[in-house]
C-alpha cells in the first residue's frame, strides 16, 4: 500500500484533540431544538388595545407599554378593557427587557376541557398532560422549538401561559422559579 504524502506539517496528538474538540463545539447546537417536520408553530404574539402587538422575545413597544401597569420585578399587568378573551393578562420581561412570558387568567366558568380541545384542534396533540378532573390542578403543555404553551386548571380557575424558550436563561421568572401560564378560552 502506498504511503499517503501531505504537504502539511505533522499534527501532534494533543493538537489533533484540540482541533476535534473545536470542530465538535462549532457543530453543537445552542438554544432550543430545531422544529420537527410537520410541527405547527405555537403563536407568539397577542394584539391588545387598538391593534398594539406584544410578542415573545421582543421588547414591548411604547404604544403597548402605555396600556400596562407595572407590578415590579419586570412584570406588568394589562389595564382592564385593553384586551379580550381573558380576565387578566400579565407580561413578564427578561433582564434584557424582552417579553419572556404572557400569563392569562380566564373568566369564571371557562371550561378547561374546552380550552384544551381548542388548542388540540389548532396545534395537535399536547406534549404532556398532568392531573385529572378529580385533582385540584391539571396542566396541559405544548412545546415547539421556540415556545411553550401551558393551559392550567387550579380548582375552578383556568389559566394559560406562553413562554419564550429562546431567552429562558435570562428570565427573572426562571431564576425565581415562578412559572407563568397562556391564552385562549373556549
Amino acid at each position: 500500500m502506498p504511503a499517503i504524502r501531505t504537504t502539511h506539517p505533522p499534527i501532534h496528538a494533543a493538537a489533533a484533540l484540540l482541533l476535534l474538540a473545536a470542530a465538535m463545539g462549532a457543530c453543537a447546537r445552542t438554544g432550543p431544538p430545531a422544529p420537527r417536520p410537520g410541527q405547527v408553530a405555537i403563536f407568539r404574539e397577542i394584539t391588545v388595545g387598538t391593534g398594539q402587538r406584544i410578542a415573545l422575545g421582543e421588547p414591548v413597544r411604547a404604544d403597548a407599554r402605555r396600556l400596562m401597569v407595572p407590578l415590579g420585578d419586570g412584570r406588568y399587568r394589562m389595564r382592564a378593557g385593553t384586551f379580550a378573551d381573558a380576565e387578566e393578562i400579565t407580561v413578564a420581561l427578561s433582564d434584557e427587557r424582552r417579553v419572556q412570558s404572557l400569563h392569562f387568567v380566564y373568566a369564571a366558568g371557562t371550561s378547561y376541557r374546552g380550552t384544551v380541545a381548542g388548542y388540540v384542534e389548532e396545534l395537535g396533540p399536547a406534549a404532556s398532560a398532568h392531573g385529572t378532573a378529580a385533582d385540584s390542578v391539571e396542566v396541559t403543555r405544548w412545546e415547539d422549538w421556540r415556545t411553550i404553551l401551558e393551559v392550567t386548571r387550579r380548582g375552578a380557575t383556568v389559566e394559560s401561559a406562553l413562554h419564550d424558550r429562546t431567552g429562558l436563561a435570562s428570565s427573572r421568572l426562571s431564576r425565581a422559579g415562578a412559572p407563568a401560564r397562556s391564552p385562549r378560552a373556549r
